[in-house]
């Protein structure tokens, strides 16, 4: 976080995000064939609305391309029915994802042989200690190697539930 001038908590707190990116249209997977991913043109701080659903993981896979790509072939279920999402070159997730954990997965929506295929751009594990963190309209900050939007929202709610008293405020009294 030094890279970025970030060296206290107050400095983390100042680090303000470029953009936000909207989650809040969460829906169930068969109803998501309805609804978009849009460019915000009303709002320019809100660079994009995905389509987004809460579902458990029933396959993976990764496998190489022709071109020599890697792609994560990831296949959730609600009860409504079911969506194929795809990622490039991101192998980690091999690592990372778990068959029969429910998620929250929001992103682009395409069509892959007459059906909806996602390419999520936010695949989060979900349960009910951070059900408040889904479905909502999310900061996205400068980065740098190894740190992510994810980690510096997780540190900054850190700050607020447990440090908050700590810092001066620099607003006026008679305010």
């Amino acid at each position: 976080l030094s890279y970025l001038g970030i060296t206290t908590y107050e400095d983390l707190l100042r680090h303000i995000p470029f953009r936000y990116e909207d989650y809040s249209r969460a829906s169930s997977i068969a109803d998501l064939a309805s609804t978009t991913s849009d460019m915000d043109t009303q709002n320019s701080l809100i660079s994009h609305t995905y389509p987004a659903c809460v579902a458990t993981l029933i396959r993976f896979h990764s496998t190489s391309t022709r071109r020599g790509m890697t792609m994560q072939l990831a296949t959730f279920q609600d009860d409504t029915g079911h969506i194929d999402c795809v990622w490039f070159n991101q192998p980690y997730l091999r690592n990372i994802l778990r068959t029969g954990k429910k998620y929250f997965i929001a992103g682009s929506l395409n069509s892959f042989k007459g059906k909806p295929v996602m390419n999520p751009t936010l695949c989060e594990l979900f349960t009910s200690e951070n059900i408040d963190q889904f479905a909502r309209v999310v900061p996205v900050y400068e980065l740098t190697k190894g740190i992510s939007s994810k980690l510096i929202r997780e540190k900054i709610r850190y700050i607020l539930d447990n440090h908050l008293d700590e810092l001066e405020s620099r607003l006026p009294a008679h305010i």
